[in-house]
């Protein structure tokens, strides 16, 4: 994972101090809707050893600083470290969340990574609606996956007719995320399909139309002829769903998810 970028030192308490003394005011939030809802984690294999405290604190740090920023921004990404440990990490909200929602998203995470991930040196944690992802300087990297997860329905659609709407679809989606206002985002619902894509903000135009076209790919492979699917790569995402008698008002698809290997 390359989250590298200029180190903030921070101890833990200044996080505290932040959020206790400095008049910091969370907006009004709506409830939490599907944005919130755990897609898949995934946990470094290395926890956390002496100096158990520092790399606690440090961690801490630097989570509290991600939440901070979700009030303001979808996407940041940095490093905190003392003279004992350094993290860095990064979180991105879905593009077409308010700031409230994505601080209501991103606030969940600090949490719920260390529930499942526990004292682990590195994390990913996925929710519908944002991502944060960290890890600990030092820690070895491993080969990442370029699909990290995928979901596709067990509900399938067959015929000419669909595989050519289909077709157009994904079509429409690559073009989507490169049109340089969108910020690698792209959303469209109409008529019988509801597509979504979205690239981590820190890629270029190519970058991120190299890795949706990748993304295409799998759910073509992987998916078949699901009527609808996620798929998750290394530094953007997919989701479609496909409504033969028109987009409803509700989403009821299921399916099974599996890790990319």
């Amino acid at each position: 994972m390359d989250l590298s970028s200029k180190p903030i030192f921070l101890p833990a308490i200044a996080v505290l101090l932040f959020f206790a003394c400095s008049g910091f005011l969370v907006p009004n939030i709506e409830a939490a809707s599907d944005y919130s809802n755990l897609v898949y984690n995934s946990c470094a294999n290395q926890t956390l050893t002496d100096p158990i405290e520092s790399y606690s604190q440090t961690l801490s740090s630097l989570l509290g600083i991600l939440t901070a920023k979700s009030l303001h921004s979808s996407f940041f990404k940095t490093s905190v470290e003392d003279d004992k440990a350094a993290f860095s990490g990064l979180f991105q909200c879905r593009g077409d969340l308010s700031n409230a929602n994505c601080y209501n998203c991103v606030s969940r995470l600090p949490a719920l990574s260390k529930r499942l991930c526990g004292e682990s040196l590195g994390a990913r944690v996925q929710l519908s609606g944002c991502y944060i992802q960290y890890e600990a300087d030092g820690v070895a990297e491993n080969s990442e996956p370029e699909l990290l997860y995928k979901l596709c329905s067990e509900t399938e659609a067959r015929g000419s007719e669909f595989e050519e709407m289909r077709t157009e679809a994904f079509a429409a989606v690559e073009k989507g995320v490169m049109s340089s206002g969108n910020n690698g985002f792209y959303h469209e619902t109409s008529g019988e399909v509801n597509l979504m894509a979205q690239c981590q903000r820190d890629l270029d135009i190519c970058e991120c139309g190299e890795c949706v076209t990748n993304a295409v790919q799998v759910a073509q492979e992987e998916c078949k002829s699901s009527v609808s699917g996620q798929i998750y790569m290394g530094k953007c995402s997919l989701s479609y769903t496909f409504y033969p008698n028109g987009i409803p008002s509700t989403n009821s698809h299921q399916g099974k998810g599996h890790h990319g290997t």
